[in-house]
């Protein structure tokens, strides 16, 4: 069922001095998200993914379209209390700790939260032992996860995240990953827009891709991606030197490294056969491992394909 629903959505920037350029930031959007899911809004710099998420939590009135959540408007109270939003940058008053924060955004809720929970939730994304902290001196990453507890505090339904790995390093990623999946598994909807797309590949039940403010693209990895395998990684050892150029001849590509080779094919029947002559020179075989195109190497072919400019 869904429980996000935006239909023809459309937002126009007027610039200049006069104002009189119009800038079409997003072009005639419709989503809908499923309770329960998490989908992800994929595209470069300036596709429109900020904008939209604004749209949907009412920071931003669409020129045209409408979005309902919950099936009512985002400006009702009922719904802004069951949305918990972490926009691309947060900003927060410096002079603040991270649990005088947290503890100042339940009461804008109107929900009175204890102190046990509060502490609970900075515990849940990693900001536990720098609570006492002024924000000014949080960093990036520091500022995302305490972010990440405001939305998180008043146990919202829905959380809308701009950019939510942005500013962390690898193991900050992963742990934000794992919180992600462990808030679906919790019943949350989670819609959150991201470039990094190796995160949303992992994530992501279903994404939408923007370009210039249009949805060019919309569903699962495997619907989008395909599950083809489009070549072969073959790591092996102990074929004498002699006999590499026989396996060369039907290989894309032959490494070495060390003592073992790799070789990459791009079809099944180079497959067999490289893994015959392997076999019958009398060598070792390491690893067979099938390749499938990841949702970064796609996304490119199709920027490129298209000739979408960055």
């Amino acid at each position: 069922m869904a429980i996000i629903h935006c239909e023809n959505l459309t937002k126009i920037y007027r610039s200049g001095f006069w104002k009189l350029k119009k800038v079409v930031a997003v072009n005639n959007l419709s989503l809908m998200i499923n309770e329960g899911e998490i989908y992800g809004l994929l595209g470069p710099n300036g596709a429109g993914k900020t904008t939209t998420l604004k749209m949907l939590v009412g920071l931003a009135r669409p020129t045209s379209g409408k979005v309902w959540i919950m099936k009512k408007e985002p400006k009702d109270s009922e719904v802004r209390k069951e949305i918990g939003f972490l926009p691309e940058q947060p900003y927060f008053y410096e002079y603040l700790n991270g649990y005088e924060l947290v503890y100042l955004t339940s009461q804008m809720y109107g929900k009175e939260v204890s102190k046990k929970r509060i502490y609970e939730i900075l515990e849940l994304v990693g900001m536990i032992e720098a609570k006492d902290m002024y924000l000014k001196n949080y960093s990036r990453g520091m500022l995302q996860r305490i972010g990440l507890a405001c939305c998180l505090v008043t146990d919202p339904k829905i959380l809308i995240l701009d950019e939510p790995m942005g500013g962390l390093d690898p193991i900050g990623r992963k742990e934000i990953r794992d919180l992600i999946i462990q808030l679906k598994k919790a019943g949350k909807t989670i819609i959150f827009s991201s470039h990094i797309l190796s995160d949303a590949e992992m994530l992501c039940d279903r994404i939408g891709i923007l370009i210039k403010g249009e949805k060019v693209k919309e569903g699962t990895i495997s619907e989008i991606v395909g599950e083809e395998v489009y070549e072969h990684e073959i790591i092996f050892s102990q074929v004498p030197e002699v006999y590499l150029t026989e396996i060369k001849r039907l290989a894309k590509d032959l490494i070495k490294s060390g003592d073992k080779l790799m070789v990459i094919c791009e079809d099944e029947r180079k497959k067999e056969e490289i893994l015959s002559l392997i076999q019958n020179f009398g060598g070792k075989i390491h690893s067979l491992i099938p390749r499938r195109k990841s949702l970064e190497e796609y996304f490119f072919t199709f920027m490129k394909e298209k000739r979408y400019a960055p």
